[in-house]
């Protein structure tokens, strides 16, 4: 049962959204006077997936992109593939010495990049002092997300760095075993409360002309999702993304090893009949694979583990059941778009 399962969300008093179909839970539409109807070409939902090889590659990227997914290409993807990639305006992940590479390489940038900066502890210095760099060389051209943390007030140190997007959550994942290693952990429910706190604070600040605060960073709860209504309540008390990585891997368009497995069921006869189903080999970032398939010649502790994922939806049916699912939720709380719905309503 995860995390976000004790959450229960309130309806309004009286809401005033007669259909489901009033609500938008998509970023960056916009209203077509010609079809009297918003244009969603280009639009994305508010979700992520996580920067994961087995759920995306350079093969199939733009199956996520085309169902409105935000994508994030891993690095077990060639760094030079990647760049490439990047000038698509998809986002890419790099690790610490990619992203030295990449700000020393260039001396300004001509067109946007969308970077991920992953690392397993976004605490450290090393990292956002390497984003600052990157920020005041590259100005606007480069959107930058940094993390993960698991420190309400390190919101702070991101926003006074000038990093656009920040990763809450260490240890929530399910193929994640740093808390089991290590015992780091926040809560991920008061980890997003507090975060939303400290941003509201931020934007308050940063009109200032003497602010400290370069950016009030969007976050992006990243791990412990097990479902549709996971992510919805993630919105809902404050995140302005969610990051997803086994629901992903559970899409049949999502890359990987993959095996048939003939599994016993009992028929309405009581007869016992086998059906065949197919599973995905899910796996951390940090497990002695992924760190081989980047390359790495030094392997470290692993703070991963590895899973088979019974592989029981595709994009399109994904995209289908997130947009029903969650403008329903938005009609019932009186919220027509996403900024009135994200952190604005009720809950217990």
């Amino acid at each position: 049962m995860s995390e976000y399962s004790r959450i229960k969300i309130i309806p309004a008093v009286i809401s005033d959204i007669e259909h489901r179909s009033e609500c938008l839970p998509y970023y960056d539409a916009f209203w077509s006077t010609d079809a009297d109807a918003w244009c969603l070409a280009g639009a994305h939902l508010p979700i992520f997936t996580a920067p994961m090889a087995s759920i995306v590659n350079d093969k199939n990227y733009l199956d996520f992109d085309r169902n409105s997914i935000n994508t994030i290409i891993p690095r077990t993807v060639s760094y030079e593939r990647r760049l490439e990639i990047a000038k698509q305006l998809i986002w890419i992940a790099v690790g610490l010495d990619e992203f030295r590479k990449f700000i020393d390489e260039h001396d300004s940038l001509e067109d946007e990049y969308r970077i991920c900066v992953d690392v397993a502890n976004g605490h450290m210095k090393k990292l956002i002092d390497m984003c600052t760099e990157a920020k005041n060389k590259f100005g606007e051209n480069l959107i930058l997300m940094a993390g993960n943390i698991a420190n309400p007030n390190t919101y702070l140190e991101y926003a006074k760095a000038g990093i656009d997007y920040i990763r809450l959550g260490i240890g929530t994942g399910s193929v994640c075993a740093t808390t089991d290693l290590t015992g780091i952990h926040f809560d991920p429910i008061e980890l997003i409360l507090s975060c939303r706190n400290i941003k509201f604070y931020v934007e308050n600040n940063i009109r200032n002309f003497d602010c400290i605060y370069k950016s009030v960073p969007k976050i992006v709860a990243d791990g412990g999702i097990d479902s549709i209504s996971d992510i919805i309540k993630a919105l809902a008390i404050g995140a302005d993304y969610v990051m997803c990585g086994k629901l992903f891997a559970a899409c049949e368009e999502a890359c990987g090893e993959t095996r048939v497995i003939h599994v016993p069921i009992k028929s309405e006869s009581g007869t016992v009949v086998f059906k065949d189903k197919t599973y995905r080999k899910h796996y951390g970032m940090s497990t002695e694979r992924a760190q081989k398939e980047m390359g790495n010649t030094k392997i470290k502790l692993s703070e991963g583990k590895e899973k088979w994922i019974e592989i029981n939806n595709t994009l399109p049916e994904f995209e289908k059941q997130f947009v029903v699912a969650i403008s329903s939720t938005m009609s019932y709380c009186g919220k027509r778009t996403l900024e009135e719905f994200i952190g604005n309503v009720s809950y217990r």
